[in-house]
């Protein structure tokens, strides 16, 4: 067994979230960091995530600022099919 997968064998679904949180978190803390982090999405396990992401995506892209009220109102209105 080589070091990498021992060390993505500890990995847990726990630390998978928290890890998705703390990017969210730098996307409201910088918008910037939406355009840099070549992320998209897809990439996040959690489907509420994904669904923030996307909002954030959206506004960023609609040259908006993204903040936590903004995010979850979008977020909300896409989980709900009304984009």
């Amino acid at each position: 067994m080589n070091a990498h997968s021992t060390f993505m064998d500890k990995i847990t679904e726990d630390d998978v979230v928290e890890a998705e949180q703390n990017v969210l978190a730098c996307i409201l803390a910088n918008n910037e960091v939406l355009s840099e982090c070549g992320l998209e999405d897809i990439d996040f396990a959690d489907p509420l995530h994904q669904s923030v992401f996307a909002a954030a995506q959206k506004l960023y892209s609609s040259h908006q600022r993204i903040n936590a009220d903004r995010s979850s109102l979008s977020c909300r209105s896409m989980l709900d099919g009304r984009t």
